[in-house]
């Protein structure tokens, strides 16, 4: 029997959302892109396809997946950006580990997926918040619908007006159309 690999399907119905994005990936002032939705939406889906319009421009893309069971565990959903021979006891040192690690390749910038943000253990939200504070990442984050376990998560999802500060505007998609079918692949 001949095995068949199966892709991703092709995206349909979220032009205006990739415009968004778009948009907020050319704009300096903006440091982040936030999906919001249901569950089953597309919003993985989408976060998937940002990060692959990303990669076709140029950025470095990294992905980290918050869960409810990693939520407890220190560094728990970033363990896998965290160099070796780096202490995870040291939150200083991580911080600098993982920052000196994202300078490593010459690329136009890097691209941190964040998928379900609010479960971010808070060791790993400190490290996501820094990274963006200090403009080594362009965040990407989903949230769903409900769920807003973790309030700290708030300064990276919601937009923040510019006070010239080049990096501090979030600028964020808020995706809400639940009568979108996203049995195409949708992970929501």
């Amino acid at each position: 029997m001949k095995k068949i690999s199966v892709g991703q399907r092709p995206l349909a119905g979220r032009d205006s959302e990739l415009h968004l994005y778009r948009t907020a990936l050319a704009n300096p002032e903006c440091r982040g892109f936030a999906i919001f939705g249901p569950q089953g939406v597309g919003k993985s889906r989408l976060a998937d396809e940002c990060l692959k319009v990303g990669a076709a421009g140029g950025w470095k893309t990294l992905r980290v997946t918050a869960t409810r069971g990693a939520s407890t565990v220190p560094f728990g959903a970033i363990a896998h950006l965290i160099p070796v021979g780096v202490a995870a006891t040291d939150i200083a040192a991580v911080l600098t580990g993982v920052a000196s690690s994202l300078d490593e390749e010459k690329r136009k910038g890097t691209l941190l997926l964040v998928e379900d943000i609010p479960l971010l253990d808070q060791s790993s939200l400190i490290i996501v918040q820094r990274l963006s504070d200090v403009g080594k990442i362009f965040l990407i984050s989903t949230t769903r619908d409900g769920e807003r376990e973790n309030s700290d998560t708030d300064s990276l999802t919601e937009p923040i007006p510019t006070s010239g500060d080049s990096r501090s505007a979030l600028c964020h998609g808020h995706l809400v159309d639940p009568g979108y079918d996203a049995s195409g692949g949708g992970r929501g």
